[in-house]
């Protein structure tokens, strides 16, 4: 699948089909812990259309999606070039991020893999030193797949997802080339 695998910047025209990623893939990032409603909550409040626009429309978040070559949506990365909220670990400017998420039955198929070579891609060529991003600590799938791509853990945070607080790992790599 790697070589179908296309991965563009996504615009306006495109706000629909991130909602409707964003609601099939935020629930497999959510630990089984988390109650149903909590996770909905959050689908609904901050997955929405509305919030998606207004991500579109700051000059500090970019969003790329990741189709197969019929076209279809496999997986969706959101990029905050606002240095705010990032983990003081690290000299340098950093990227953050803030999502990667992949449909289920895409996965172990390199559509993370093609999203987070674009993120890498992007950060180099916006100067960041390193990027960051927040997981899920019980998101066991998701850290192994950051630490195989050479991301370290480098702090925790809390979450909230819904009336849940979830607990994160802070993890970065560094954009230097060797």
């Amino acid at each position: 699948m790697s070589s179908d695998i296309q991965v563009q910047r996504a615009s306006e025209a495109d706000i629909a089909e991130l909602v409707t990623l964003a609601a099939r893939t935020f629930p497999l990032a959510c630990p089984s812990s988390t109650p149903w409603r909590d996770i909905q909550d959050h689908i609904e409040s901050r997955l929405n259309e509305e919030s998606f626009r207004e991500h579109m429309d700051s000059i500090d978040i970019e969003f790329h999606l990741a189709r197969d070559s019929n076209g279809r949506n496999l997986g969706y990365s959101m990029l905050v070039k606002s240095t705010e909220g990032a983990p003081a670990f690290s000299s340098g400017v950093p990227l953050e991020l803030r999502r990667l998420y992949v449909i289920e039955e895409a996965h172990g198929k390199d559509v993370g893999a093609a999203l987070l070579s674009c993120v890498e891609r992007r950060g180099r060529e916006l100067g960041r030193s390193w990027i960051w991003l927040g997981t899920n600590q019980a998101n066991s799938r998701a850290i192994k797949f950051y630490e195989k791509h050479e991301f370290r853990k480098v702090g925790t945070r809390t979450f909230p997802v819904g009336g849940s607080i979830e607990r994160d790992f802070f993890m970065a790599k560094s954009l230097e080339l060797s």
